[in-house]
């Protein structure tokens, strides 16, 4: 008998999801990935409103003032290029003054804080155990906002540092929020391949002791394990050879929706999908008869989904009626 050519990693989730569950997805660009899918897919939420953020200190920080109702640090804004930013902020946070950029971070603080009250599961996802201190104050930053080097001093955090933001950051959301963490695939190579390692390694470590000090809320989602040990292979990866291309994230939420979605909303998601195929698919003759049969029959499916909002695929789907 032949042997199997690849090592699949098999997952035994301790809870499922249901599709009236909102779901708040923070850290870095891999969890945008997934959070983006799960919007497609019509759950209620927010993907990502801090933007790309790597180490845990910095989720820490944003969190923390959005459930205390705190303001930023008036310290750290920076203007750059004639827009002001902020260091405990990603790039997407910019303004023409502090005040805009102020107002920008206040309605998505309190976008976070309502969605923390009503979201039964956030997604974090952690990239580097990297961190850059500015100088002299030793304050770490979420972002260097292409400020001079000099200004700054890149150091790895410390495992008990990490364990202690991750422990903040449980008592930090509401009592009974579940945290389902993972650790980005994506290598972070600039540090260097070896210390690249290192840091995962951190990560990778205190993300375990987590899940087992928090076994009722916190679990572990093994993404970097999918594509480091499952695909394992360089045809998995963008052309830069660093992230993970659309084929690998593909499996990924594959794996995601088999061990943490509930059968009728996978069920719901194929037939979904009929419908995100036919808002992208544009024939050559709208008017078709053809094709007109088809909308017509996409449109009554979307009569039967009243738990959704459908007005905008309703809407795009009608104005090709003829």
């Amino acid at each position: 008998m032949m042997k199997p050519f690849r090592t699949e990693l098999y997952l035994n989730p301790g809870f499922q999801i249901r599709h009236e569950q909102p779901i708040l997805t923070l850290g870095s660009c891999f969890a945008e990935h997934i959070g983006q899918r799960l919007l497609d897919f019509k759950w209620g939420g927010l993907n990502a409103p801090f933007g790309t953020l790597f180490h845990p200190l910095a989720l820490e920080k944003l969190l923390r003032i959005c459930v205390d109702g705190s303001t930023l640090d008036s310290s750290l804004f920076v203007e750059h290029d004639g827009s002001f930013f902020h260091y405990e902020l990603h790039s997407r946070f910019h303004g023409e003054s502090r005040e805009i950029l102020q107002n920008q971070w206040q309605e998505t603080s309190e976008l976070v804080a309502n969605c923390l009250q009503q979201t039964p599961l956030i997604l974090i996802t952690l990239g580097t155990s990297f961190v850059y201190e500015l100088q002299g104050s030793g304050v770490v930053v979420a972002n260097c906002h292409k400020q001079p080097a000099a200004l700054f001093r890149k150091r790895l955090l410390s495992s008990n540092e990490i364990r202690s933001s991750l422990e903040n950051i449980t008592k930090i959301l509401p009592e009974g929020t579940r945290i389902l963490c993972s650790l980005s695939p994506v290598r972070h190579i600039r540090d260097t391949i070896v210390a690249n390692s290192v840091s995962k390694s951190l990560l990778r470590v205190a993300l375990h002791e987590w899940s087992l000090e928090n076994p009722d809320r916190v679990e572990y989602f093994p993404a970097y394990e999918c594509v480091m040990d499952d695909l394992r292979d360089y045809r998995f990866y963008d052309e830069d050879m660093i992230h993970p291309n659309g084929q690998a994230i593909a499996y990924i939420w594959e794996k995601f929706t088999e061990s943490y979605v509930t059968q009728d909303v996978r069920e719901f998601m194929k037939r979904w999908q009929v419908v995100r195929d036919c808002l992208k698919h544009l024939p050559q003759r709208m008017e078709a008869p053809s094709y007109q049969v088809f909308l017509r029959r996409v449109l009554r499916d979307l009569d039967a989904w009243q738990h959704i909002d459908v007005i905008a695929e309703r809407g795009e789907l009608e104005a090709r009626l003829v």
